[in-house]
């Protein structure tokens, strides 16, 4: 008898240690995981040396009817994440927009929240889109004839210096450019390089206007500001990262004032 029973005790056993190794394969390795490396939820590629112009994937609405968000999970945590304080629909209207650029923009619209992306110390991003032309089948998408980047950085200095870095990036494809005022914030237009675009700091945001060229061919450095004042005055309620029980926000509205200068 004593033979049988060890006899029936022994895959038991076998078992219970087939068991144990499986759990210990199961565990992942502190250094692996999908969030190692550079990549991340940012799907665009973004990196210091590209233009203001260039958003980040996040999630999007329009007249077209689409809409989609970027999946994220997190932690609790102790800070208040950053935000613009309004969506391009809450910043711009159609008719403001026709009205800051003299003439009308026909076609659809796009709203396009951005995700963070730490690499550029960018906190908060949005990509305002008007004239969006119907897509064509076999056809590249076509472009706005109006696109507006607004961007929430975690200091005024990265900011000033993303904003330098594109003029930069223009300037060296041969792109002319000229300097202009928006409320009281040193911008420039530049020209040369697709459509006519401005740049502009204003604290921890900077603002990136790109209007198509038929719909300004006449002072469109005063059209471009117009809307990148109304961008300034839609984002003046900003809010930066802060920590439990401390409060962080915006400045004032901007002026509707815009001064162009001579480069």
């Amino acid at each position: 008898m004593a033979v049988t029973n060890n006899r029936r005790r022994a895959p038991l056993f076998l078992l219970m240690a087939a068991a144990l190794a499986l759990v210990g394969c199961s565990q992942a390795s502190p250094d692996g995981g999908s969030g190692s490396g550079d990549s991340g939820s940012n799907s665009s590629g973004a990196n210091p040396s590209d233009s203001l112009a260039t958003g980040s994937t996040g999630s999007a609405s329009g007249s077209g009817g689409s809409s989609g968000s970027s999946a994220a999970t997190s932690s609790a945590s102790p800070t208040k994440a950053a935000s613009l304080g309004a969506r391009c629909g809450e910043i711009f209207s159609v008719s403001g927009v026709n009205s800051a650029i003299g003439r009308a923009v026909v076609g659809k619209t796009s709203d396009v929240l951005g995700v963070p992306e730490p690499n550029i110390r960018r906190l908060a991003y949005l990509n305002c889109r008007f004239g969006i032309p119907a897509t064509v089948a076999g056809k590249p998408a076509p472009e706005p004839q109006v696109e507006i980047g607004i961007s929430l950085y975690d200091s005024a200095q990265q900011a000033k210096s993303r904003v330098q870095g594109t003029v930069d990036g223009y300037l060296s494809q041969g792109s002319s450019q000229q300097a202009t005022v928006v409320d009281q914030y040193p911008a420039t237009v530049l020209y040369g390089r697709g459509s006519p675009t401005l740049v502009v700091a204003a604290g921890p945001r900077t603002v990136a206007v790109t209007v198509a060229a038929k719909l300004i061919p006449n002072n469109g450095a005063q059209a471009l500001a117009r809307l990148a004042v109304l961008a300034l005055d839609g984002t003046a309620h900003f809010t930066e990262p802060e920590a439990a029980g401390e409060s962080a926000s915006g400045g004032g509205t901007a002026s509707a004032s815009v001064t162009p200068t001579a480069s």
